[in-house]
C-alpha cells in the first residue's frame, strides 16, 4: 500500500537466493514498477505487483523477494509490504479460501484528487463472515475518477462462471440509472481478459434481484473467452450519480448447464447418462424435491 505515486516509482525489487545460513544476495536483474501507466492518484491505494524473477546465475535460484524503497530526494516515503507470494501448478488443489486477497484505491483519469472526495472505506469487510459487515466505495459529485475494489481469487475461473455481488445505496434503492456509475472487468493475473464494462441491466447477462434487507444483488452472467482470477469493479466517472455503494459479498458461481438437453424441460430417468459441465471446485447434487435440503439423493 502506498500513499503518493513517487513511492511506487521510488521502489526497487529483486528476486535473492537465501542460503543455509540465512544469508541472503540478489540473484535477479532489478524490476522497478511503473506508477504512470496506472492512472492512480495520491492517496490509500493498494497494488499487486508481478514480476518473473531474471536470474543473473543460472546456477543460483530465486527463493526471496528483496524490496528496496528510496530516491534522490528524501521526501519521508513509506511502502506498507502485505505479503510475497509465488504461484505454481498444483496437481492437487484445494477449493478453501475463495478470495486470497483484495486491491482497493482510487484512479483519476490523469487528474490529480483529493483522496477525501474518492476512495474505499474498509475494503475487506465484504470477505469476512459477518452477513451485516460490508465495504464502502464512495465517489464525490462532479469528482472525475474512480474508487476501484478488485478481490482475487484463490484459482483462475472459466470464462463462464457467474458473479454475484451483493449491493447497497444507501441513499435511496439502486436502479437502472444508478448503476450506470458501475463498471466492472475480470483479469488474468494483471492482464484483462476484457474491456471495462458498464454495469447496463438492458444488456443480457445482468440481473438485478431483491437481497436481505434493503440490499439486492447484482447478477454477472456474462461469460469471457479466457480463464480468470480477479474482477475489479469500478464506480464513479462523469456520469456517476451514485456517490457511495456498500459491498456485502461478492462471489463466483459455476453455470451448470445440462448437455445437449433443454434446459427448462427435461426428465431423468433411472439409469440415464446425463453429461454436466463439471467445472474446477463444483461438486453436484441431485435432490428427489424442488427446494430444500432433505431430498438429496446419492450421486450414483
Amino acid at each position: 500500500e502506498f500513499s503518493l505515486l513517487s513511492v511506487l516509482s521510488a521502489t526497487s525489487i529483486y528476486g535473492t537466493n537465501i542460503n543455509s545460513s540465512n544469508n541472503s544476495s540478489i540473484a535477479s536483474d532489478v524490476y522497478m514498477p511503473d506508477a504512470s501507466i496506472l492512472g492512480l492518484v495520491n492517496g490509500a491505494n493498494e497494488y499487486e505487483v508481478t514480476f518473473v524473477p531474471r536470474r543473473n546465475n543460472a546456477n543460483v535460484s530465486v527463493n526471496g523477494v528483496r524490496i528496496v524503497l528510496g530516491g534522490l530526494l528524501n521526501l519521508g516515503l513509506n511502502i506498507k509490504v502485505f505479503e510475497a507470494y509465488y504461484k505454481v501448478d498444483n496437481l492437487n488443489p484445494t477449493c478453501a479460501n475463495e478470495i486470497v486477497d483484495v486491491l482497493s484505491g482510487a484512479r483519476g483519469n490523469g487528474l490529480d484528487l483529493l483522496t477525501a472526495t474518492i476512495g474505499v472505506n474498509n475494503p475487506r469487510n465484504f470477505m469476512d463472515a459477518d452477513p451485516n459487515s460490508f465495504t464502502n466505495m464512495f465517489v464525490g459529485v462532479g469528482v472525475a475518477g474512480d474508487s476501484y475494489l478488485a478481490p482475487v481469487f484463490y484459482a483462475s475461473s472459466v470464462g463462464t462462471d457467474i458473479i454475484e455481488i451483493e449491493l447497497q445505496n444507501p441513499n435511496g434503492i439502486l436502479s437502472l440509472g444508478v448503476l450506470n456509475g458501475l463498471s466492472y472487468r475480470r483479469f488474468n493475473g494483471d492482464s484483462p481478459v476484457e474491456n471495462l464494462k458498464t454495469v447496463d441491466l438492458n444488456l443480457i447477462g445482468l440481473t438485478l434481484l431483491s437481497g436481505p434487507g434493503n440490499r439486492q444483488i447484482l447478477r454477472i452472467d456474462d461469460p469471457v473467452t479466457a480463464s480468470w482470477d480477479k474482477i475489479e469493479f469500478r464506480l464513479g466517472g462523469l456520469v456517476n450519480v451514485l456517490g457511495n455503494l456498500n459491498v456485502y459479498k461478492i462471489e463466483r458461481k459455476p453455470k451448470v448447464s445440462l448437455m445437449q438437453i433443454d434446459p427448462e424441460n427435461y426428465s431423468v430417468c433411472r439409469e440415464t447418462t446425463i453429461q454436466l459441465n463439471q467445472g474446477y471446485c463444483t461438486d453436484y447434487k441431485w435432490y428427489s424435491t424442488p427446494t430444500g435440503t432433505s431430498g438429496e439423493l446419492s450421486n450414483t
